[in-house]
């Protein structure tokens, strides 16, 4: 098994565990994934910082569930790709601000289990030339499950 299907078929279960345990008491629960530029974990007063007051991230991370050990590239496209795909970057990043056509998704793991998606903000899905003008290279948020 290569390591793509590996991943993929762990997320799915994941997810599907997930489901079916929040299913079994009460409805599914609601997702939502935050992911922001230049910020570190120090930065979140839930975390420990005495620099910034987070309280309304806090009451999220007091009731929702936290992803304290996971690790990407520090840079934000690399990161984004990588995180929307669960591939290491020599596997799905064949240029900067593109999330190559076909690749498969954690928003397409979520519509497979009933989900609704959407995605909003920078995620650099599409590669932009000088000039700010979109490029045919990429992709459109439909394809990548959202």
């Amino acid at each position: 098994m290569h390591r793509r299907q590996f991943l993929k078929m762990s997320s799915a279960a994941a997810v599907s565990t997930l489901l079916l345990s929040q299913c079994a008491t009460t409805q599914r629960p609601n997702i939502v994934f935050i992911m922001v530029d230049d910020f570190g974990y120090e930065s979140l007063s839930c975390n420990g910082s005495i620099s910034y007051q987070t309280p309304h991230i806090d009451q999220l991370a007091e009731t929702g569930v936290r992803f304290e050990h996971a690790h990407s590239t520090p840079l934000c496209t690399p990161t984004r790709v990588q995180v929307m795909t669960g591939q290491y970057n020599f596997r799905n990043y064949t240029e900067f601000g593109s999330l190559p056509p076909g690749e498969f998704t954690f928003g397409h793991l979520f519509q497979q289990a009933g989900y609704k998606t959407c995605v909003a903000g920078k995620w650099q899905r599409r590669r932009q030339n000088r000039g700010h003008k979109i490029s045919g290279r990429g992709n459109i948020a439909k394809r990548c499950g959202f």
